[in-house]
Formats: C-alpha cells, sequence, structure tokens
C-alpha cells in the first residue's frame, strides 16, 4: 500500500497516479492479425500478387521454349542428316535454348521479388 500511496507521510494523503501501461510495440512489418486468416492477411491482399502471377507465366513461357527446343534437336537427330547439317541445325537452337533459358531464369527472380515484397 505503502508503495501505491507513496513513501512520506504527506504524500500517503493523496495518491500518486499509476501511469498506463505502455501501448504495446509494433514490428515494422507486422500486420493485425485476424482469427479467420492465421497469417494476419487474406488471400489476395497483397500488393505484389500480380508480379508473383506475371513471374510463373514468363517462366512457363521459358521453359515451353525449352521443351521446344528439345522437340527440335530430337527430331534433327531422329531425321538421321548428315553431320554437317546436323551440327548446323543444331547451331541455330543454341540461341532459342539460351534465350527460352533466360526468360524462364527473369520469370523465377520475378516471382521471388514478388514474394520477398509481398
Amino acid at each position: 500500500m505503502s508503495l501505491i500511496l507513496g513513501g512520506s507521510p504527506a504524500s500517503r494523503l493523496r495518491p500518486r497516479e499509476i501511469p498506463p501501461p505502455p501501448a504495446p510495440r509494433k514490428a515494422g512489418l507486422a500486420r493485425r492479425r485476424h482469427p479467420r486468416y492465421p497469417t494476419g492477411r487474406k488471400t489476395g491482399e497483397s500488393g505484389m500478387d500480380w508480379l508473383i502471377w506475371i513471374g510463373a507465366a514468363v517462366s512457363l513461357v521459358g521453359l515451353a521454349g525449352l521443351v521446344w527446343c528439345i522437340v527440335l534437336v530430337w527430331k534433327a537427330r531422329r531425321a538421321q542428316l548428315p553431320d554437317a547439317e546436323l551440327r548446323e541445325r543444331v547451331r541455330r537452337v543454341i540461341p532459342l535454348n539460351m534465350g527460352a533459358l533466360l526468360l524462364s531464369v527473369f520469370g523465377l527472380i520475378l516471382v521471388i521479388v514478388g514474394i520477398v515484397l509481398g
């Protein structure tokens, strides 16, 4: 009781004000949690969802390009072409293969950036 009323006899006559408890600190990026959504946000609430979907689409286009390059080389090998002509066809497919691989990597980078920023 003396802690609330104070230590000296004069201060015991009037109660000392107890300061309110400090407000809870909020983390920099923390969101208020909703009981229905344990992650604290609704599906589609992130501003970067569109970036994730665009990145996935770009990555799938790159993957389709890689499959197309594999089919082109496979057809050239099955055609029993002479060595020089087979090398020429494979040489023409290599830039397409590298472009498709680069497109797929860019798509994955967009997905990662969307996840990190979302």
